[in-house]
């Protein structure tokens, strides 16, 4: 009975790539392999599956909350920064987030990705406010209003 051996995976969500920001799309293939892992392998093609309902919160935006502080840096000089934290629902099914800042009047620039709900932003010279924000991780880094889980308002700093 051939089909006695076939097994069924089921890959968790926080376990996918980053969702390509083009389609909003995960582009996934898998490979078979004979049974010794030694005599047959095939890949698969390229699968494009649909992650725009993978997102459960981009419907109900993330809440956040922020700190802006004085920080000292190495040479004792004062540096300005905004702390922010947000919850993440545990059937939100993402362990890492993009961050993207707007510095003034600038376009939202990407800052990093985070593994945690919190991320710190540094003031940069001479700004005067910031926008931030956080993001399903999609490839390439890029603000997708998709993908959005929150978005703050301006904030001086």
């Amino acid at each position: 009975m051939s089909d006695a051996n076939i097994k069924k995976i089921i890959i968790p969500k926080v376990d996918l790539p980053a969702i390509f920001s083009n389609n909003f799309s995960y582009n996934v293939r898998f490979r078979v392999v004979s049974e010794d892992k030694n005599r047959i392998s095939h890949w698969s093609s390229i699968y494009n599956i649909d992650a725009i309902d993978s997102i459960s919160g981009s419907s109900n935006k993330l809440q956040y909350s922020y700190v802006s502080e004085v920080v000292k840096d190495s040479n004792g000089d004062n540096l300005y920064s905004v702390r922010f934290s947000w919850i993440v629902p545990p059937d939100l099914g993402i362990n890492s987030f993009d961050v993207f800042v707007k510095r003034d009047s600038l376009p939202y620039i990407y800052a990093g990705t985070t593994s945690s709900n919190a991320y710190t932003v540094f003031q940069e010279a001479g700004e005067t406010h910031i926008k931030v924000a956080v993001q399903a991780p999609t490839y390439p880094k890029q603000i997708n209003s998709a993908a959005y889980l929150f978005e703050t308002a301006s904030i001086n700093i």
